[in-house]
């Protein structure tokens, strides 16, 4: 996949530089709740940002501690039901 600025395609499922993922997020397991935010001039259903904020989750514990990316996002999801006091 190609970036804007960039001439080369990484390998898919590569980390950028600025350690955001090529993959789709539907490579990793779902989380077992949902958040959805309601913006105000978004649809009336809501937007899902589940797995947005735990792969954002994951890629701070990531360059904090390294790691495995699985056990990252799995250690990321936890994270996230206790911050929505699920």
């Amino acid at each position: 996949m190609k970036r804007a600025g960039q001439g080369k395609t990484r390998r898919h499922g590569s980390r950028s530089d600025d350690g955001v993922r090529d993959c789709p997020q539907s490579e990793s397991p779902r989380a077992p709740f949902r958040v959805t935010i309601h913006p105000f001039h978004g649809p009336a259903e809501g937007v899902d940002v589940t797995d947005a904020l735990v792969s954002a989750i994951a890629l701070v514990l990531w360059k904090l501690h390294g790691g495995n990316e699985p056990v990252n996002r799995l250690e990321a999801t936890v994270l996230l039901e206790r911050a929505m006091g699920s």
